[in-house]
Protein backbone atom coordinates (compact mmCIF):
# COMPACT_ATOMS: atom_id res chain seq x y z
CA UNK A 1 0.00 0.00 0.00
CA UNK A 2 0.87 3.65 -0.22
CA UNK A 3 3.76 5.13 -3.00
CA UNK A 4 7.69 4.99 -2.76
CA UNK A 5 9.61 5.58 0.30
CA UNK A 6 12.17 7.36 -1.39
CA UNK A 7 13.26 11.36 -0.97
CA UNK A 8 11.48 12.07 -4.28
CA UNK A 9 7.95 10.63 -3.36
CA UNK A 10 7.83 12.14 -0.16
CA UNK A 11 8.42 15.85 -1.03
CA UNK A 12 5.01 16.25 -3.15
CA UNK A 13 3.82 14.05 -0.28
CA UNK A 14 4.37 16.24 2.69
CA UNK A 15 3.71 19.70 0.60
CA UNK A 16 0.00 18.48 -0.16
CA UNK A 17 -0.15 17.17 3.19
CA UNK A 18 0.28 20.81 4.55
CA UNK A 19 -3.56 21.64 3.18
CA UNK A 20 -5.88 18.50 3.80
CA UNK A 21 -8.55 19.07 6.42
CA UNK A 22 -7.89 16.27 9.10
CA UNK A 23 -11.23 14.33 9.61
CA UNK A 24 -10.11 13.71 13.51
CA UNK A 25 -7.83 16.18 15.21
CA UNK A 26 -7.18 13.65 17.79
CA UNK A 27 -6.45 10.32 17.18
CA UNK A 28 -5.85 7.71 20.05
CA UNK A 29 -4.19 4.12 19.06
CA UNK A 30 -3.36 1.00 20.97
CA UNK A 31 -0.96 -1.13 19.51
CA UNK A 32 -0.98 -5.17 19.91
CA UNK A 33 0.39 -8.18 18.80
CA UNK A 34 3.32 -11.15 19.42
CA UNK A 35 6.61 -10.35 19.95
CA UNK A 36 8.17 -10.28 16.37
CA UNK A 37 4.96 -9.33 14.76
CA UNK A 38 6.17 -5.70 13.42
CA UNK A 39 4.91 -3.42 16.25
CA UNK A 40 7.73 -0.98 15.94
CA UNK A 41 7.57 -0.61 11.66
CA UNK A 42 3.58 -0.01 11.96
CA UNK A 43 4.33 2.68 14.78
CA UNK A 44 6.97 4.36 13.38
CA UNK A 45 5.31 4.42 9.59
CA UNK A 46 1.94 6.08 11.39
CA UNK A 47 3.67 8.44 13.76
CA UNK A 48 6.65 8.74 10.60
CA UNK A 49 9.27 9.21 13.11
CA UNK A 50 11.41 6.43 14.22
CA UNK A 51 11.02 6.33 17.91
CA UNK A 52 10.19 2.62 18.54
CA UNK A 53 13.90 0.76 17.93
CA UNK A 54 14.88 -2.31 18.63
CA UNK A 55 15.73 -1.91 22.17
CA UNK A 56 11.92 -1.31 22.37
CA UNK A 57 10.96 -4.18 21.81
CA UNK A 58 12.45 -5.92 25.45
CA UNK A 59 10.43 -3.59 27.16
CA UNK A 60 8.29 -5.79 29.24
CA UNK A 61 5.69 -1.75 30.09
CA UNK A 62 3.85 0.46 27.49
CA UNK A 63 5.48 3.11 25.56
CA UNK A 64 2.96 5.90 24.91
CA UNK A 65 3.80 8.76 22.03
CA UNK A 66 2.49 11.35 20.45
CA UNK A 67 3.40 13.26 17.22
CA UNK A 68 1.26 15.93 14.71
CA UNK A 69 0.72 14.03 11.42
CA UNK A 70 -0.96 15.99 8.44
CA UNK A 71 -2.79 18.07 11.43
CA UNK A 72 -3.95 15.24 13.45
CA UNK A 73 -2.67 15.04 16.98
CA UNK A 74 -1.64 11.29 17.03
CA UNK A 75 -1.49 9.18 20.31
CA UNK A 76 -0.44 5.92 20.02
CA UNK A 77 0.49 3.59 22.87
CA UNK A 78 2.36 0.60 21.81
CA UNK A 79 2.05 -2.54 24.22
CA UNK A 80 4.62 -5.48 25.10
CA UNK A 81 4.45 -8.62 22.93
CA UNK A 82 3.46 -11.87 23.78
CA UNK A 83 5.51 -15.24 23.12
CA UNK A 84 3.25 -18.63 22.99
CA UNK A 85 0.22 -18.54 24.59
CA UNK A 86 -0.94 -14.65 25.36
CA UNK A 87 -2.91 -16.60 28.17
CA UNK A 88 0.51 -17.57 30.53
CA UNK A 89 1.87 -13.70 30.04
CA UNK A 90 0.25 -12.11 32.63
CA UNK A 91 1.72 -8.92 32.55
CA UNK A 92 1.50 -8.70 28.74
CA UNK A 93 -2.22 -9.20 29.21
CA UNK A 94 -2.25 -6.44 32.58
CA UNK A 95 -0.90 -4.42 29.95
CA UNK A 96 -3.18 -4.70 27.56
CA UNK A 97 -5.88 -4.34 29.53
CA UNK A 98 -4.60 -1.27 31.00
CA UNK A 99 -3.49 0.69 27.69
CA UNK A 100 -7.17 0.17 26.14
CA UNK A 101 -9.42 0.64 29.22
CA UNK A 102 -7.20 3.45 31.57
CA UNK A 103 -4.61 5.47 29.11
CA UNK A 104 -7.25 7.75 27.79
CA UNK A 105 -10.10 9.43 29.01
CA UNK A 106 -12.66 8.06 26.36
CA UNK A 107 -10.87 4.74 25.21
CA UNK A 108 -8.67 4.28 22.43
CA UNK A 109 -10.55 5.22 18.73
CA UNK A 110 -9.20 1.80 17.75
CA UNK A 111 -7.05 -1.69 18.56
CA UNK A 112 -4.61 -1.79 15.92
CA UNK A 113 -3.21 -5.46 16.09
CA UNK A 114 -0.15 -6.45 14.57
CA UNK A 115 0.19 -9.62 12.77
CA UNK A 116 2.67 -11.06 10.58
CA UNK A 117 1.72 -12.32 7.15
CA UNK A 118 2.30 -16.28 7.09
CA UNK A 119 0.96 -16.29 10.60
CA UNK A 120 -1.92 -17.49 12.28
CA UNK A 121 -3.45 -16.30 16.01
CA UNK A 122 -4.65 -19.32 17.82
CA UNK A 123 -8.35 -19.29 18.84
CA UNK A 124 -6.93 -19.42 22.46
CA UNK A 125 -5.46 -15.97 21.80
CA UNK A 126 -8.33 -14.74 20.83
CA UNK A 127 -10.80 -16.61 23.58
CA UNK A 128 -7.90 -14.12 25.96
CA UNK A 129 -8.40 -11.19 23.86
CA UNK A 130 -12.07 -11.72 24.22
CA UNK A 131 -12.10 -12.34 27.86
CA UNK A 132 -9.92 -9.26 28.54
CA UNK A 133 -11.55 -7.02 26.54
CA UNK A 134 -14.70 -8.69 25.96
CA UNK A 135 -16.15 -9.39 22.50
CA UNK A 136 -16.72 -5.58 22.21
CA UNK A 137 -13.35 -5.48 21.20
CA UNK A 138 -13.54 -6.78 17.59
CA UNK A 139 -15.90 -3.45 17.00
CA UNK A 140 -12.95 -1.50 16.98
CA UNK A 141 -10.66 -3.70 15.96
CA UNK A 142 -8.05 -3.29 12.95
CA UNK A 143 -5.79 -5.82 11.16
CA UNK A 144 -2.46 -4.95 10.37
CA UNK A 145 -0.75 -7.58 8.04
CA UNK A 146 3.04 -6.61 8.16
CA UNK A 147 5.50 -8.25 6.11
CA UNK A 148 3.51 -7.62 2.82
CA UNK A 149 6.31 -8.45 0.63
CA UNK A 150 6.79 -11.94 1.78
CA UNK A 151 3.45 -12.57 0.43
CA UNK A 152 4.84 -13.06 -3.10
CA UNK A 153 2.75 -14.13 -5.79
CA UNK A 154 -0.20 -14.62 -3.91
CA UNK A 155 -3.18 -12.26 -1.98
CA UNK A 156 -3.43 -11.11 1.51
CA UNK A 157 -7.46 -12.76 0.75
CA UNK A 158 -5.45 -16.00 0.36
CA UNK A 159 -3.15 -16.02 2.94
CA UNK A 160 -6.51 -14.97 5.05
CA UNK A 161 -7.24 -18.06 4.10
CA UNK A 162 -4.51 -20.20 4.17
CA UNK A 163 -3.82 -19.33 7.89
CA UNK A 164 -7.77 -19.75 8.74
CA UNK A 165 -8.14 -16.22 9.87
CA UNK A 166 -11.45 -15.57 7.98
CA UNK A 167 -13.19 -15.73 11.64
CA UNK A 168 -11.24 -13.22 12.77
CA UNK A 169 -11.23 -10.96 9.75
CA UNK A 170 -15.19 -11.17 10.06
CA UNK A 171 -15.25 -10.71 13.77
CA UNK A 172 -13.52 -7.39 13.21
CA UNK A 173 -15.73 -6.03 10.12
CA UNK A 174 -13.65 -6.95 7.72
CA UNK A 175 -11.05 -4.46 8.68
CA UNK A 176 -7.79 -5.19 7.48
CA UNK A 177 -4.88 -4.42 5.21
CA UNK A 178 -1.14 -5.44 4.41
CA UNK A 179 2.09 -3.23 5.55
CA UNK A 180 5.08 -3.55 2.82
CA UNK A 181 8.38 -2.67 3.91
CA UNK A 182 9.51 0.77 3.09
CA UNK A 183 6.07 1.47 1.82
CA UNK A 184 3.88 2.78 4.33
CA UNK A 185 3.10 6.83 3.84
CA UNK A 186 -0.50 6.24 3.81
CA UNK A 187 -0.81 3.88 6.43
CA UNK A 188 -2.12 6.97 8.56
CA UNK A 189 -5.24 7.92 6.42
CA UNK A 190 -5.69 4.06 5.58
CA UNK A 191 -5.96 3.99 9.33
CA UNK A 192 -8.34 6.57 9.66
CA UNK A 193 -10.43 5.55 7.06
CA UNK A 194 -11.06 2.01 8.56
CA UNK A 195 -11.91 3.99 11.56
CA UNK A 196 -14.37 6.13 9.57
CA UNK A 197 -16.07 2.71 8.44
CA UNK A 198 -16.72 1.27 11.82
CA UNK A 199 -20.52 0.56 13.19
CA UNK A 200 -19.41 2.34 15.82
CA UNK A 201 -18.63 6.09 15.60
CA UNK A 202 -17.54 6.10 19.14
CA UNK A 203 -14.32 5.17 21.02
CA UNK A 204 -14.11 1.96 22.61
CA UNK A 205 -14.20 2.53 26.46
CA UNK A 206 -14.94 -1.19 28.86
CA UNK A 207 -16.34 0.84 31.15
CA UNK A 208 -19.30 1.83 28.93
CA UNK A 209 -20.30 -0.86 27.30
CA UNK A 210 -24.01 -0.03 27.11
CA UNK A 211 -26.25 0.93 24.31
CA UNK A 212 -25.17 4.41 23.04
CA UNK A 213 -28.37 7.08 22.93
CA UNK A 214 -29.61 6.97 19.36
CA UNK A 215 -29.81 10.82 19.10
CA UNK A 216 -26.17 10.93 20.48
CA UNK A 217 -24.83 8.20 17.71
CA UNK A 218 -27.13 9.93 15.25
CA UNK A 219 -25.14 13.54 16.01
CA UNK A 220 -21.59 11.88 15.92
CA UNK A 221 -22.32 10.12 12.94
CA UNK A 222 -23.95 13.82 11.18
CA UNK A 223 -20.39 15.80 12.50
CA UNK A 224 -18.41 12.57 11.47
CA UNK A 225 -19.81 13.10 7.82
CA UNK A 226 -19.31 16.76 7.64
CA UNK A 227 -15.77 16.31 8.51
CA UNK A 228 -15.27 13.91 6.10
CA UNK A 229 -16.63 16.20 3.39
CA UNK A 230 -14.28 18.60 4.20
CA UNK A 231 -11.38 16.53 3.75
CA UNK A 232 -12.51 15.98 0.06
CA UNK A 233 -13.48 19.23 -0.55
CA UNK A 234 -9.11 20.03 0.73
CA UNK A 235 -8.20 17.37 -1.29
CA UNK A 236 -10.16 18.84 -4.45
CA UNK A 237 -8.80 21.66 -3.55
CA UNK A 238 -5.29 20.58 -3.89
CA UNK A 239 -5.61 18.28 -6.71
CA UNK A 240 -6.37 21.40 -8.96
CA UNK A 241 -3.55 23.67 -7.70
CA UNK A 242 -0.89 20.21 -8.53
CA UNK A 243 -3.37 20.46 -12.13
CA UNK A 244 -2.74 23.99 -12.70
CA UNK A 245 0.95 24.12 -12.05
CA UNK A 246 2.39 23.05 -15.42
CA UNK A 247 6.14 22.99 -14.28
CA UNK A 248 5.32 20.03 -12.10
CA UNK A 249 2.36 18.17 -13.67
CA UNK A 250 4.75 16.22 -15.83
CA UNK A 251 6.75 14.77 -12.68
CA UNK A 252 6.20 11.35 -11.78
CA UNK A 253 5.70 11.89 -8.32
CA UNK A 254 3.14 14.37 -8.80
CA UNK A 255 1.50 12.09 -11.45
CA UNK A 256 1.87 9.46 -8.53
CA UNK A 257 0.31 11.96 -5.79
CA UNK A 258 -2.68 12.92 -8.30
CA UNK A 259 -3.62 9.66 -8.77
CA UNK A 260 -3.40 9.06 -4.91
CA UNK A 261 -5.22 11.81 -4.09
CA UNK A 262 -8.21 10.81 -6.84
CA UNK A 263 -8.23 7.61 -5.38
CA UNK A 264 -8.67 8.40 -1.82
CA UNK A 265 -11.28 10.82 -2.65
CA UNK A 266 -13.47 8.10 -4.38
CA UNK A 267 -13.10 5.92 -1.47
CA UNK A 268 -14.39 8.69 1.10
CA UNK A 269 -16.93 9.53 -1.25
CA UNK A 270 -18.18 6.12 -1.01
CA UNK A 271 -17.40 6.16 2.40
CA UNK A 272 -20.01 9.33 2.78
CA UNK A 273 -22.48 7.37 1.39
CA UNK A 274 -22.94 4.55 3.14
CA UNK A 275 -22.80 7.08 5.89
CA UNK A 276 -25.37 8.92 5.07
CA UNK A 277 -27.51 5.69 4.51
CA UNK A 278 -26.80 4.92 8.50
CA UNK A 279 -27.84 8.09 9.04
CA UNK A 280 -31.15 7.64 7.28
CA UNK A 281 -31.85 4.79 8.88
CA UNK A 282 -31.47 5.85 11.98
CA UNK A 283 -33.26 8.57 11.35
CA UNK A 284 -36.04 6.18 10.21
CA UNK A 285 -35.94 3.59 13.23
CA UNK A 286 -36.12 5.96 15.95
CA UNK A 287 -38.32 9.00 14.57
CA UNK A 288 -40.86 6.54 12.89
CA UNK A 289 -42.18 8.36 9.81
CA UNK A 290 -39.49 11.21 9.16
CA UNK A 291 -40.26 13.44 5.60
CA UNK A 292 -36.68 13.97 5.77
CA UNK A 293 -35.17 10.85 6.31
CA UNK A 294 -37.48 9.61 3.42
CA UNK A 295 -36.92 12.38 1.19
CA UNK A 296 -33.14 11.78 1.59
CA UNK A 297 -33.75 8.00 1.15
CA UNK A 298 -35.52 8.80 -2.25
CA UNK A 299 -32.49 10.84 -3.28
CA UNK A 300 -29.83 8.62 -2.36
CA UNK A 301 -31.71 5.72 -4.44
CA UNK A 302 -31.27 8.09 -7.69
CA UNK A 303 -27.48 8.01 -7.59
CA UNK A 304 -25.72 6.23 -10.18
CA UNK A 305 -23.81 4.51 -8.38
CA UNK A 306 -27.26 3.03 -6.53
CA UNK A 307 -28.91 2.94 -9.59
CA UNK A 308 -26.13 0.92 -10.99
CA UNK A 309 -26.67 -1.74 -8.11
CA UNK A 310 -30.55 -1.95 -8.68
CA UNK A 311 -30.32 -2.26 -12.46
CA UNK A 312 -27.25 -5.54 -11.69
CA UNK A 313 -30.00 -6.90 -8.87
CA UNK A 314 -33.27 -6.68 -11.85
CA UNK A 315 -30.91 -8.60 -13.85
CA UNK A 316 -29.96 -11.24 -11.78
CA UNK A 317 -33.90 -11.04 -10.90
CA UNK A 318 -34.77 -11.48 -14.58
CA UNK A 319 -31.97 -14.40 -14.76
CA UNK A 320 -33.67 -16.37 -11.94
CA UNK A 321 -37.35 -15.89 -13.07
CA UNK A 322 -36.27 -18.02 -16.55
CA UNK A 323 -34.60 -20.80 -14.46
CA UNK A 324 -37.70 -20.77 -12.35
CA UNK A 325 -39.59 -21.45 -15.56
CA UNK A 326 -37.38 -23.37 -16.93
CA UNK A 327 -37.52 -25.74 -13.91
CA UNK A 328 -41.43 -25.62 -13.45
CA UNK A 329 -41.35 -27.45 -17.32
CA UNK A 330 -38.68 -29.68 -16.52
CA UNK A 331 -40.45 -30.53 -13.27
CA UNK A 332 -43.97 -31.41 -15.26
CA UNK A 333 -42.02 -33.35 -17.44
CA UNK A 334 -40.91 -35.55 -14.39
CA UNK A 335 -44.10 -36.11 -13.12
CA UNK A 336 -42.80 -39.51 -11.71
CA UNK A 337 -40.74 -38.07 -9.26
CA UNK A 338 -42.77 -35.75 -7.36
CA UNK A 339 -40.66 -35.04 -4.66
CA UNK A 340 -37.98 -33.11 -7.05
CA UNK A 341 -40.34 -30.19 -8.23
CA UNK A 342 -41.57 -28.56 -4.26
CA UNK A 343 -37.72 -28.91 -3.99
CA UNK A 344 -36.18 -27.47 -7.15
CA UNK A 345 -38.66 -24.49 -6.78
CA UNK A 346 -38.47 -23.59 -2.99
CA UNK A 347 -34.71 -23.24 -3.83
CA UNK A 348 -35.02 -20.75 -7.26
CA UNK A 349 -38.08 -19.34 -5.07
CA UNK A 350 -35.73 -18.60 -2.10
CA UNK A 351 -32.68 -17.44 -4.70
CA UNK A 352 -35.34 -15.05 -5.97
CA UNK A 353 -36.84 -13.47 -2.32
CA UNK A 354 -33.21 -12.80 -1.32
CA UNK A 355 -32.38 -10.85 -4.54
CA UNK A 356 -35.67 -8.93 -3.95
CA UNK A 357 -34.43 -8.24 -0.37
CA UNK A 358 -30.74 -6.97 -1.72
CA UNK A 359 -32.28 -4.53 -4.25
CA UNK A 360 -34.02 -2.85 -1.03
CA UNK A 361 -30.26 -2.12 0.21
CA UNK A 362 -27.96 0.06 -0.20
Amino acid sequence: MGSSSSQEDQLPLIEADEGIQPVFKELKLVLIGFQGAGKNTVGNAILRDKIFTFWTSFRSDHVKETRTVSGTQIHLTRTPGWNGELSRSEKTKMEIVHCVQSLYDTGPHAVLLALKVNSKLPESTISTLERLLTDELWNHTIVLFTNGEKLGGYTIEDNIRCQQLQPLIDKCGQRYFVVHKNDCNQITDTIEELIIRKNSASCFKLSALKEVDANTLLSDWICLVERVKSKIVSLSTIKEKLQLNPETLNDDSVKKLLKSKDDEIKRLNNIVQEKEMEIVRLRLRHSGQDPIAQHTIAELEHQPNVKCKCEEKDAVIEELKKELHLWKTIAIEWRTHKDQYPTVHADIGCRLLNCKILIRSP
